[in-house]
């Protein structure tokens, strides 16, 4: 019932499970958990959110907070801190005074697409699938339009992550090998965001085929001699 898909297509298989449209709202609710499980009220509570703060240093044995928006810096102690930065856990670690080689991040690009043919196409269904690269890629029906990626590639964290033109050629050719008669230009482009992948050192496996799973590291750091630093390295969730 998908007549637009490549006809030299041999086998395809449907399965109902495992869809998260919006998978911002689950870090919402831990968020939420957290906060509802502390103990007090205002700067007395055992639990707090913070916006546009981040670990800037280490002093008189806690760490170094700063608001991002206003400048100011605050020194923040606690028994235990657990750098959960992502893709960013070693500058995190660098930032305490700690020399951390944990991470070796992959670039990973979408755009989304406004093409009602290529909708259409999907019958509302993603479509997941080997690239001719052996790379696991997805077109995805969302929201009216589509989202397409993704790509996987060596990134350095220092450095914001942009979706490149070649990247954008790669898509086009990912559509291309599904749907061969769809043209897709640039034009129907309505936006493309890029992200790293919390992804551990691999050296030199290729980034597509390093492991998601995640550990628990912990990361003596000298500037807090009296509070276990654990380091997340690994893991992410997905749609």
């Amino acid at each position: 019932d998908m007549p637009a898909l490549n006809k030299d297509l041999k086998y395809t298989g449907t399965y109902y499970d495992a869809s998260v449209h919006e998978p911002e709202r689950l870090a919402l609710d831990v968020l939420k958990d957290g906060l509802a499980a502390a103990q007090g009220t205002g700067s007395g509570a055992s639990a707090r959110a913070v916006n546009y703060v981040e670990a800037a240093g280490t002093r008189d044995g806690g760490v170094v907070l700063r608001d991002r928006e206003t400048g100011e810096d605050f020194v923040f102690t606690a028994d235990v801190v657990v750098n959960a930065s992502g893709p960013w856990t070693d500058l995190t670690n660098q930032a305490f005074g700690g020399e951390t080689k944990f991470m070796g991040g992959t670039k990973g690009s979408h755009i989304v697409v406004q093409n009602d043919e290529l909708l259409e196409a999907t019958k509302g269904r993603e479509l997941f699938f080997e690239n001719n690269d052996g790379r696991i890629v997805l077109i995805y029906p969302l929201k009216g339009r589509v989202l397409i990626g993704t790509t996987d590639i060596d990134a350095d964290p220092s450095q914001p992550a942009v979706c490149t033109e070649e990247e954008v050629d790669y898509f086009f050719g990912l559509v291309k090998h599904v749907f061969p008669q769809i043209a897709l230009d640039r034009d129907h482009i309505v936006y493309r965001y890029s992200g790293i992948r919390p992804l551990p050192r691999h050296e030199d496996t290729a980034p597509g085929f390093v492991s998601r799973d995640y550990r628990i590291v912990d990361t003596p750091i000298a500037g807090l001699p009296g509070t276990t630093v654990l380091s997340l390295v690994g893991g992410k969730w997905t749609t």
